[in-house]
C-alpha cells in the first residue's frame, strides 16, 4: 500500500505484473510457467492480466483455436515483450490463456478511454485470428479461485488508496 500512496502508476504496474506471475504460478501448466516465469520475475518481460467484461472468442480448428475479439484498458502492455493472461470463451467454457505480444494477429493499441494513470501503459488488445495452442492454457474458473487470496489483497489495497487519493 505504501507504493500505491507514493506512486499510483507504479502500483498499477506492480499489480499487473504480479497478477500475471501469480496466474502462471497457480496454473497447472508447469512447462509454460518454467518457460516464462524467469523473464517475468526479472522484469525482462512485461506481464498483465486482462480482466474484461467480454472474453475473446475461440473457434476450434481441430488443431488449436483461432481467437477473435478485443480487450480494453489492459494495464502494463507493451508492443513487444509482453505476456497477457486473457479470458477466452472456448465453446461453453470460460478459459484463461496466455498470449504473447509477438503472436500473429494480436495488435496492441492505445486505449480510447483512459481510466487509469497514463504511466500504466494501459492499452487495448485486439485479436484477429490469433492461433492458440492448448499448451498455453492456464486454467478455467479454478485458476481464479486459486488466485483469490492475492487478487483480494491487491484489490483491497487499491480500493483503500483510491478512497484516500
Amino acid at each position: 500500500m505504501h507504493l500505491a500512496r507514493t506512486d499510483r502508476a507504479a502500483a498499477g504496474i506492480l499489480w499487473a505484473q504480479r497478477s500475471a506471475i501469480e496466474a502462471l504460478v497457480q496454473s497447472r501448466n508447469v512447462a509454460l510457467m518454467e518457460y516464462l516465469l524467469p523473464d517475468l520475475l526479472a522484469g525482462d518481460r512485461a506481464g498483465s492480466m486482462a480482466v474484461a467484461a467480454q472474453p475473446l472468442i475461440g473457434r476450434d480448428t481441430g488443431r488449436g483455436w483461432l481467437l477473435d475479439g478485443a480487450l480494453d484498458d489492459v494495464p502494463n502492455l507493451q508492443s513487444t515483450g509482453c505476456s497477457i493472461v486473457a479470458p477466452v470463451q472456448l465453446q461453453a467454457q470460460l478459459a484463461w490463456v496466455l498470449l504473447r505480444s509477438e503472436e500473429d494477429g494480436l495488435q496492441i493499441g492505445l486505449a480510447v478511454e483512459k481510466r487509469m494513470p497514463p504511466a500504466l501503459c494501459t492499452a487495448a488488445l485486439h485479436a484477429r485470428g490469433v492461433f492458440f495452442r492448448e499448451d498455453e492454457y492456464l486454467g478455467g474458473q479454478d485458476l481464479l479461485e486459486r488466485m483469490a487470496p492475492l487478487t483480494s489483497a491487491l484489490a483491497l489495497a487499491r480500493c483503500s488508496v483510491s478512497r484516500k487519493g
